[in-house]
């Protein structure tokens, strides 16, 4: 499709995008509407602001690269009291 598309056509495209979002994003952002209005009802955010849709969204950035000693403290903080793993015989 992008092989048959002028260039004005494809900009054309990406700005009614912009103005009216289609697809996985627009569903991620209904989703998330929804949410933010009914999470309300069962606790609030730490901050005692109040709920965002993008508080129910996923984030796809890419995460910073955690050093080996931040990750390695975050396992023994997970898994601290759960005791020796026992193997099934």
């Amino acid at each position: 499709m992008l092989a048959e598309m002028r260039p004005s056509e494809l900009g054309q495209w990406i700005a009614l995008m912009q103005v009216e979002p289609w697809g996985a994003y627009r569903d991620d952002v209904r989703a998330g509407v929804a949410a933010a209005c009914l999470a309300p009802m069962w606790g609030k955010r730490k901050d005692g602001q109040g709920f965002k849709p993008t508080d129910f969204m996923p984030d796809f950035e890419p995460q910073q690269e955690l050093d080996s000693n931040d990750l390695s403290k975050r396992f023994r903080t997970l898994f601290a009291g759960a005791g020796p793993v026992k193997r099934k015989s």
